[in-house]
């Protein structure tokens, strides 16, 4: 299971954890969504991957802020989310290949950030995404789950929440006939 980017924080982090212990349930995988945390070198954007009874597998810290442009008055503003950037991406080895975590522009960054070329040279069995964004972000989603099932059989499942419309959450904003056919795997909740 996959919640969305920014929909918990760490004290829901510790119900979803308790949870997970004390029921019969069927998730091997929890990437329980993502939430802002200060740590010593500043505020981050942490989502965690929980095993079967809850306890932590992996840890992501997003790499880049997310940038935000509205229009405001007639003119373009744009904001940039309050968080310090990571520089490393965790993966876990398995059985059936490499897992890995990535929040939203972690994994469909496509400009000359070094994350646009990792993905096509890791090659993860399954990638985890938490994420939160309108249209354009979820189809650069798609486009990236597009060349990873290409060259390696990646399989992706997300969850994204749109900014402006968080009830929205695990909602997907493709065209139906786009949302079918697409290797990404959709949480939707209406």
């Amino acid at each position: 299971m996959v919640l969305p980017e920014l929909t918990i924080d760490e004290a829901v982090l510790g119900n979803i954890q308790d949870w997970l212990q004390d029921h019969e349930h069927p998730f091997e995988l929890v990437a329980a969504g993502s939430f802002h945390v200060m740590r010593p070198e500043g505020r981050r954007n942490e989502a965690v991957l929980l095993g079967r009874w809850g306890d932590p597998l992996l840890t992501h810290i997003k790499l880049q802020p997310m940038r935000q442009t509205m229009r405001v008055a007639g003119a373009e503003e744009h904001h940039d989310e309050d968080i310090v950037g990571h520089d490393e991406l965790r993966v876990l080895a398995g059985p059936h290949g490499l897992l890995a975590l990535a929040i939203c522009l972690d994994f469909c960054e496509a400009s000359s950030t070094p994350i646009g070329s990792l993905w096509p040279k890791l090659g993860p069995a399954l990638v985890l995404v938490p994420s939160m964004g309108e249209a354009p972000t979820n189809k650069r989603h798609d486009v990236r789950a597009r060349e990873l099932r290409a060259q390696h059989m990646t399989r992706v499942l997300m969850a994204s929440q749109h900014p402006q419309k968080p009830t929205a959450v695990g909602h997907a904003w493709f065209d139906e006939g786009q949302a079918d056919n697409s290797p990404v795997l959709l949480l939707r909740v209406d």
